[in-house]
């Protein structure tokens, strides 16, 4: 035993003098700096361009512990590929290490060979700008960069690779992986990631890829699970790094609003899978959950054409709770927002820019052919829902062309077209509007706070605008349409007794029957135009009873408010069989009611006669009944014997007695 223990202590007494000679020679008689040529050589052939003859860098240096290496520091660096990219940035330090087993396979190696074993590559502190060759493309920056690998080969051996960066604006990455390289000669012919973990800053992912021919082609699947999407937004404004971050991607800030759920967007999950041709076509398969809500997700890439199509079905989503929420806090939250863009020196106009942003976002992706296909069997805006939904987007070069929009809504239907043009500064936008069979009995109350009218709507408008914001939008709003309103009933205002309390001030009588609550009215229609912000309604047109109606009138929809002049005609000597009788000078004849009031949160209605036709029916009536009274009064023999001054007093009397009467009765009526 005893001489096994010596034997074992020579023999590392011995490996360690050997160790440290070899050191020795390496310090004394090697340079690490000879072979600059051999390693500009070998990154030569692959693209790469090293600055290690640079005055106070680029300097090589021995490692021994734990491997023994090559390190060098500040080596800036520049990668070009007329295919596909060009790369350039600086290195803090890189470390080139081998094996002590390797150390011979280093010393034998002919400097002229450019062959150099490697077994371990450590990259710290650097930073790297990508720069696609596509026109359009978005570069990548990428600073603090630092990755290992160890056991390095390029002979389709696995490795373990772990990296880590900070992207623009501070976002946060890192991957840890196992790598297959596969090389013939100078050309990487495959590329295998296995048991990936990727983090980008709260994302945390998983997945797999198989790459060949040069990057040419690809598949795998990618998995995330549970991100707080909202959170991670917050987070990013919270350390003022998402405008930089955005502007770095050419994108306008998002700034989340406050939403009708606190959860919303908090729980995030896909799981994808592709396959990618960059020569021919690519598709990319997404089961996306959004807060226990899936929605499939089919993405489809034509290379050769550079045309782009999206995908979206799914059975139902819930946009009301991603919807901002109407609450004390959401106005806190918005009145703080503007505060601070006023402070920042943003005008409104700026800040109205993001109103068009969710659609502005895809070009800044994708410069080509784009379209969107959304299928949904219903969408649940809390208060009402829509079913059955299609859309159908086309874009190209910043003009979106809606092909189709369908969808099932209050029992009825709705479909649109129209185009948004955002080449220009401000957007300008066309759509053409149809609704059928529209229940305003179920649609009123949840669009306008309104229940006073029932019935089922028909319309048709083509409307045009411009604008980035809704105040903007609305101002600039001009075309014109068509309505009809089938079977409509105006619980507000009981038109016919309206009419009859008005005629009853000019000799009609009042029915005594019970009115009932509000006007079921004939089928209604009307013309329209739209332009400064105002809806003007012409040769509108129903009845009840025997009162004909036709009207127009004025939308203001900045103020919410309305005003609406409606003309009822007495079509016999009533206005129904339970209704009132009509004055014979009343019929055939226009009677204007002026209706105003408001559509906003708790809007009223109030209507009445036109000022001018009472006082002209005032005046008339007043001179036919003092007709009646002065020319109708019989007259004594008496009176004729009377002195002139007698006459004359009888005359006066006479005069003022009819006065009173008449005045009277019209107070009285006016009154009632």
């Amino acid at each position: 035993m005893g001489k096994l223990l010596k034997w074992l202590v020579r023999s590392a007494l011995t490996s360690l003098i050997l160790a440290l000679a070899a050191i020795i020679y390496l310090l004394v008689a090697v340079d690490p700096n000879d072979y600059k040529p051999q390693i500009k050589n070998l990154a030569a052939k692959q693209g790469l361009e090293l600055s290690l003859d640079k005055e106070g860098a680029g300097d090589l240096a021995w490692q021994f512990i734990p491997q023994i290496g090559i390190t060098v520091e500040q080596v800036d660096f520049a990668y070009a590929n007329s295919t596909y990219s060009a790369a350039s940035g600086s290195i803090g330090q890189l470390t080139l290490a081998v094996n002590w087993s390797e150390l011979l396979k280093l010393l034998n190696t002919n400097p002229a060979s450019g062959q150099m074993p490697m077994g371990t590559v450590k990259i710290a502190d650097s930073s790297i700008r990508i720069e696609p060759i596509a026109p359009g493309a978005l570069p990548i920056e990428l600073d603090r960069v630092n990755a290992v690998i160890h056991n390095f080969s390029i002979q389709g051996e696995s490795f373990p690779l772990t990296f880590s960066a900070e992207a623009a604006g501070g976002l946060k990455l890192s991957l840890s992986s196992e790598i297959t390289l596969n090389t013939v000669g100078d050309r990487l012919q495959t590329l295998s990631i296995e048991n990936a973990l990727i983090k980008i800053d709260q994302l945390q992912m998983e997945g797999n890829l198989l790459t060949e021919d040069g990057f040419i082609t690809a598949e795998g699947n990618l998995q995330g699970d549970n991100l707080n999407l909202k959170e991670q937004i917050n987070s990013l404004e919270r350390e003022n790094s998402l405008g930089t971050t955005f502007a770095a991607l050419q994108l306008p800030p998002i700034q989340l609003p406050a939403m009708a759920a606190e959860d919303a967007l908090t729980a995030l999950s896909f799981d994808s899978s592709f396959s990618l041709n960059g020569n021919e076509q690519s598709t990319i398969t997404t089961s996306l959950t959004i807060d226990d809500q899936q929605l499939m997700v089919d993405t489809q890439i034509n290379h050769p054409t550079n045309n782009l199509y999206i995908g979206i079905s799914g059975d139902s989503f819930n946009i009301a709770n991603y919807m901002a929420a109407d609450s004390a806090a959401a106005q806190s939250e918005k009145s703080a927002q503007s505060e601070k863009s006023a402070q920042s020196g943003k005008s409104a106009q700026s800040q109205n820019s993001a109103l068009f942003a969710p659609l502005a976002a895809p070009f800044a992706l994708w410069h080509g052919r784009s379209q969107l296909e959304l299928s949904l069997g219903a969408l649940d805006f809390g208060d009402f829902a829509a079913g059955n939904i299609y859309l159908n987007l086309f874009g190209n070069q910043k003009v979106l062309r809606l092909s189709s929009f369908n969808a099932d809504l209050f029992n009825g239907q709705v479909n649109t077209t129209g185009r948004l043009d955002m080449r220009q500064g401000t957007p300008e936008f066309e759509l053409q509007n149809s609704l059928s069979n529209i229940d305003l009995q179920l649609a009123l109350p949840a669009m306008a706070d309104s229940s006073d009218i029932s019935g089922l709507l028909n319309l048709d408008a083509n409307l045009q605008g411009t604008g980035n914001s809704t105040e903007e939008l609305l101002g600039s709003l001009s075309g014109n349409g068509e309505l009809t309103v089938a079977n409509p009933t105006y619980l507000a205002i009981n038109v016919e007794e309206m009419f009859c309390n008005a005629a009853a001030l000019f000799g009609s009588s009042s029915s005594n029957s019970n009115w009932s609550k509000g006007t079921e009215l004939e089928n209604l229609s009307s013309l329209f135009t739209v332009s400064n912000g105002k809806i003007r309604i012409q040769d509108l047109k129903t009845g009840t009873g025997n009162l004909s109606i036709n009207g127009r009138g004025t939308v203001q929809l900045l103020q919410k408010r309305y005003s609406i002049t409606a003309n009822t005609r007495v079509n016999g000597t009533t206005t129904s069989p339970s209704g009132c009788s009509v004055n014979k000078s009343l019929r055939d004849r226009n009677l204007p009611f002026i209706c105003t009031g408001s559509y906003d949160t708790n809007g009223k209605t109030n209507c009445k006669p036109d000022d001018n036709l009472v006082n002209d029916f005032l005046k008339g009536s007043i001179f036919q009944q003092l007709s009646g009274q002065l020319f109708d009064t019989p007259v004594t023999d008496k009176e004729t014997d009377k002195e002139s001054s007698d006459a004359q007093e009888g005359e006066q009397k006479r005069e003022s007695d009819p006065f009173k009467s008449l005045l009277k009765d019209v107070l009285k009526k006016k009154l009632q």
